[in-house]
């Protein structure tokens, strides 16, 4: 049985970078979500839970057969694999 700590550290690191872009939304009303671009959030008093949010929401992309559950296989190669399947064409 594959350990279940990656896919929770998945899920919650997506969780928790879209609970801080969410509450950004809250904290700084100065900044339109549809006009400005998310990295405003970035500059002023609160620019330390964007960089949380911007470190915190490419860990699920990082590492995307950990989302998986134990029982389920991705249909994905294990990385070595994929390079070397890569190499041969």
């Amino acid at each position: 049985m594959r350990p279940r700590w990656p896919s929770v550290t998945v899920c919650g690191c997506a969780l928790m970078g879209l609970a801080l872009v969410v509450a950004l939304h809250v904290l700084r009303p100065d900044v339109d979500p549809i006009r400005d671009d998310v990295s405003l959030y970035a500059v002023g008093p609160f620019g330390t839970l964007m960089a949380a949010a911007f470190i915190a929401l490419p860990g699920p992309s990082c590492w995307p057969r950990a989302a998986c559950s134990p029982g389920v296989r991705s249909g994905m190669p294990s990385p070595p694999r994929a390079i070397a399947c890569a190499r041969s064409t």
